[in-house]
């Protein structure tokens, strides 16, 4: 199934607009920041996230969330453990290496740990691992609070479950 979606990406212009325009859309010119900081210091926030690719990031979890059903960004915090929650206070200056964009397919989700803390992520899974097929943190287990998780179309819960806790492409539909 993997196959047809990347196929109907790869090998349909139209496919492709379909997924890429919007992800493209929405990250291309970045964010503007208001704020009591300085404009130097704006600006230099701004200049980092460039270098850190992380509007790159971003827009290929938009792309790989309306693709495949699901996505999740892994925020790169220095010096901490994937599998802890993620506690703000404690990321120091440089500590923020970027996000790495991971694909439904290249995490496996707790489905027997989900989040019972009320919030937008309540019945969600605690924890992913990434697999083997992923280009980097293999074998990780990474607390929900350290990604940013996105959701393709969303699914009745029993659907949902068929499909790991992940949507659905917007290809299903058309398809």
């Amino acid at each position: 199934f993997r196959s047809m979606l990347e196929w109907i990406h790869r090998g349909s212009w139209l496919g492709g607009v379909a997924v890429d325009a919007v992800a493209d859309d929405m990250t291309k010119a970045g964010i503007k920041i208001k704020s009591e900081l300085e404009p130097d210091e704006i600006n230099q926030i701004c200049a980092r996230a460039t270098d850190l690719c992380v509007w790159s990031e971003l827009r290929d979890n938009i792309a790989w969330t309306r693709l495949y059903g699901g996505s999740i960004a892994v925020m790169l915090i220095d010096g901490q453990k994937m599998n802890t929650p993620l506690r703000i206070d404690t990321v120091g200056k440089g500590m923020f290496k970027g996000l790495c964009t991971l694909d439904r397919w290249m995490v496996e989700p707790s489905l027997g740990d989900l989040v019972t803390e009320y919030g937008p992520d309540l019945g969600m899974p605690k924890y992913y691992t990434v697999n083997a097929n992923s280009p980097a943190l293999i074998g990780e287990r990474i607390h929900y609070s350290r990604v940013i998780r996105g959701r393709g179309i969303k699914l009745p819960f029993q659907q949902r479950m068929t499909e790991n806790l992940w949507s659905i492409s917007i290809y299903e539909r058309m398809y």
